[in-house]
């Protein structure tokens, strides 16, 4: 059993420790250092790093996991306020509306 705090990691911090060295190495060392297990956000994951050889590489070996919607969101009421606190923060950390025809899933 792995009791590791975990730590959830985000696509830029992603890349600039990977590309830092130009491999997993110093991401690693940092997380192991820490004693922290990363994970990462589905979106994040398939979306933002989907052509990362970093990220395909560290989830083959398993050294990182993907927590998924299906993970936290357990029913409609779920789905729905997590897409409304989507939308609220998306607006405000990029300072415009989310593109209607997009979906957040």
């Amino acid at each position: 059993m792995d009791n590791r705090t975990k730590a959830v990691i985000d696509a830029d911090f992603f890349r600039n420790a990977t590309e830092y060295d130009r491999s997993t190495a110093f991401f690693l060392r940092i997380l192991d250092e820490m004693e922290m297990k990363p994970v990462m956000h589905e979106f994040v994951a398939e979306t933002e790093l989907c052509r990362n050889r970093y990220l395909n590489q560290l989830l083959q070996s398993g050294r990182i996991a993907v927590v998924r919607y299906e993970d936290y969101l357990r029913n409609d009421t779920d789905k729905e306020e997590y897409k409304d606190y989507f939308m609220d923060v998306y607006e405000r950390i990029n300072l415009y509306k989310f593109p209607d025809n997009e979906d957040i899933y």
